[in-house]
């Protein structure tokens, strides 16, 4: 049997598509994580570290990446 290269073991192209990055550092987020859509799908709920922050705290924004909020209180850890 032939070797797979290393790119190729992990291709989610047949599950995934039109992907598209909602969070950004220009935002002021070092990283983003977990999250979820709103029921009628314009906004979503996810976790991420602010700029200058330890933690993950709690946001909101609409999908087309306006509206960004944070809704945790930037106090310890919020998952």
């Amino acid at each position: 049997a032939t070797a797979q290269p290393a790119a190729n073991l992990h291709d989610e192209s047949a599950w995934l598509k039109n992907i598209r990055q909602l969070t950004s550092l220009d935002q002021g987020l070092d990283r983003a994580g977990e999250q979820y859509f709103s029921a009628d799908g314009k906004r979503m709920c996810f976790q991420a570290y602010p700029k200058g922050k330890s933690d993950y705290q709690i946001f909101v924004m609409n999908i087309d990446g306006t509206g960004l909020e944070m809704v945790s209180t930037g106090e310890g850890a919020t998952t």
